[in-house]
């Protein structure tokens, strides 16, 4: 059965899109990752494509991600997780 062991509840930001498989891959048989996405969007919101991003940009949106990731988790907690991370 799946998650019978563990249940493991990840908070990531939206541009990663590596997290997810790998946690998959390295959880032992029993356990089960369930994710949950907040807005990261590396400094280039509101950028043209291909437009340099200036370090203060992701600085600024780092600072504000706070509350972001707080709802996430409140989120993962509707599937009581043994544990929790953020990656």
């Amino acid at each position: 059965m799946r998650g019978e062991r563990a249940r493991l509840g990840v908070t990531i930001p939206s541009l990663t899109v590596v997290i997810e498989p790998e946690f998959n891959k390295m959880v032992p048989e029993g356990v089960t990752c369930h994710f949950q996405r907040f807005p990261f969007y590396g400094g280039r919101a509101g950028l043209a494509p291909g437009e340099p991003v200036e370090p203060s940009r992701v600085i600024e949106e780092l600072r504000g991600l706070g509350a972001l990731a707080v709802e996430a988790t409140e989120i993962l907690t509707h599937v009581n997780p043994s544990a929790m991370a953020m990656a």
